[in-house]
């Protein structure tokens, strides 16, 4: 919506200003305008590459907006004057609110919200004589835990409503002091609607269960938010009339000078075209020269030993995730208990959802769940190769590594879980998912050379229930793969998976010329007391 806002506030600031009807005397002549405007895009080509190789690198953004700013200005003050150029000004400088705000910033108003909305809460919770106790930033009262994760902090509302309060102030002709006092009025807005939205899940917890709490969680936040929206429009509507602007402009409509579109005017339109269409170009290029290789294919064949079936994924979930396209199996062993399996995956163009589901680790969101971390364990390492350890044509893709992550979590009730994930990128460069936002600006110009990253990526999840050791979870893990992952072939040749290394020094792993179709027998691969852990 920024842009329509933003284009609208153009419309009501250029045609009521008091503007030049026709250029001036000082504005640049055609052939300056052009020359000037290619030097902007030259410096815009770099920054909107690097903005491509590394989506969480915020800095090339704000070069980007700060060249399109000024190469937005460059135009209209070839059409309009040099006089037109405050009227502009502000509607333009409306559309950096779509742009992240810089990490270390975000990160830091995160944390500040997170943890005076968890303070807050709980005093709220103890007036009214509920005894809840602050333990970091959740909320403990016996064996009920609420935490409170950045998503309720009100940081993405505080986002939002930033580039309201922008765009009201524009609206309500209120003074520069008037918009500064605004802005520093509205997180305490935001603390107080998130509070009380806190508030309010917590008490239903407590009074009614985890139902409830499901049911209205989501429309407290829309609820939160509409009143954020409703208290902003008053203090804005109180602000106005305390400091109104020093001088009113006048309502006089400014009369569009006659102007022909002649060819520097369709250079400044095309040359936009041009920058981005180099820079898709230089990538097109690489993704030519190194096209993505086929992953994983997770299909579990059913046998007696081990009995499987599908499940639904849930809607929160899948909304959540945005993946093109997951599978949720549940796996049941007389020796071991349930297993549940996610695989999930994303289209390289499905850019967008790729790139928002990077911070969904499994870390977080079983911490989310109320579960806690207890230990973590070495990867568990596999190769995907050919069930008979031979490539069959060219066409074969070399054989993928995986290296799952291994953690030991238990819930709120005690029951622990083991869990292994990871994720599968068909080109990252080298460079994994939780390794973006740290990578030192050497590498990330290193990284321009080489191409972008292909967005498709698939992931792999396996919760496994119950007091298992280690050893047991990890060979249990390795069987279920073992009957469910083999690598995308290209002349649809079976595959398979077999160990980097050995899992215990008693039971030998699969043999890699064994088919684990045709042996997937928990038993012949597990040793219920292995000789040593970890």
């Amino acid at each position: 919506a920024v842009p329509f806002l933003a284009a609208w506030l153009l419309y009501q600031n250029v045609f009521t200003a008091r503007a030049s009807p026709t250029r001036s005397s000082f504005a640049l002549p055609p052939h300056a305008t052009l020359i000037a405007a290619g030097l902007l895009l030259l410096l815009l080509l770099p920054f909107h590459a690097l903005s491509e190789v590394n989506p969480f690198w915020r800095a090339p953004l704000w070069g980007q907006a700060l060249l399109l700013l000024l190469y937005s200005l460059l135009a209209g003050a070839y059409v309009l004057g040099p006089r037109a150029l405050p009227a502009m000004l502000f509607p333009l400088l409306l559309l950096s609110t779509m742009i992240p705000w810089p990490y270390r910033l975000e990160t830091a108003l995160v944390q500040g919200l997170t943890h005076l909305v968890s303070a807050l809460s709980v005093n709220v919770l103890l007036f009214i004589g509920f005894p809840f106790e602050l333990q970091g930033n959740s909320l403990h009262m016996g064996e009920t835990r609420i935490g409170i994760n950045e998503a309720c902090s009100g940081i993405r509302s505080l986002q939002a409503l930033f580039m309201v309060t922008l765009f009201m102030c524009g609206v309500f002709e209120i003074s520069a002091r008037g918009r500064v006092l605004s802005l520093l009025l509205l997180p305490l807005i935001v603390l107080l609607t998130n509070t009380a939205r806190a508030v309010f899940l917590s008490l239903q917890l407590v009074l009614h269960g985890d139902d409830a709490y499901s049911r209205w969680h989501d429309p407290a936040g829309l609820i939160a938010f509409s009143l954020s929206m409703l208290l902003l429009i008053l203090v804005l509507s109180g602000i106005s009339r305390l400091l109104p602007p020093r001088l009113l402009p006048a309502r006089a409509p400014m009369a569009l000078p006659a102007f022909r579109p002649d060819q520097s005017f369709i250079g400044l339109l095309l040359l936009p075209l041009l920058a981005f269409c180099l820079v898709e170009g230089w990538f097109r290029l690489q993704e030519w020269r190194h096209p993505p290789r086929p992953m994983l294919e997770f299909s579990p064949l059913q046998t007696a030993a081990l009995p499987w079936q599908p499940l639904p994924i849930h809607e929160q979930i899948s909304a959540a995730l945005g993946f093109s396209h997951g599978a949720r199996f549940l796996f049941q062993s007389a020796y071991m208990g349930p297993c549940e399996a996610y695989f999930y995956g994303y289209h390289r163009d499905n850019k967008l959802s790729s790139v928002s589901s990077y911070g969904h680790s499994p870390l977080i969101c079983m911490e989310a769940t109320g579960a806690r971390l207890i230990t973590r364990f070495a990867p568990l390492s596999f190769d995907s190769s050919r069930a008979d350890g031979s490539r069959a044509g060219k066409r074969d893709p070399a054989p993928v590594p995986i290296n799952l992550e291994h953690a030991q979590f238990r819930d709120a009730r005690g029951r622990d879980s083991h869990v292994f994930w990871e994720t599968f990128e068909s080109n990252n460069r080298g460079i994994a998912p939780d390794q973006l936002a740290r990578l030192d600006y050497l590498t990330q110009w290193r990284l321009l050379l080489l191409g972008r990253r292909d967005y498709s990526r698939q992931v792999l999840l396996l919760n496994i229930n119950g007091a298992l050791t280690a050893e047991a979870a990890r060979q249990y893990a390795f069987t279920i793969l073992a009957a469910s992952l083999r690598s995308a072939q290209g002349d649809g040749a079976p595959s398979a998976i077999t160990p980097a290394a050995p899992l215990n020094s008693k039971t030998p792993p699969h043999s890699p010329r064994e088919d684990p179709r045709r042996r997937a027998d928990i038993g012949a691969h597990w040793d219920p007391n292995p000789a040593s852990e970890p």
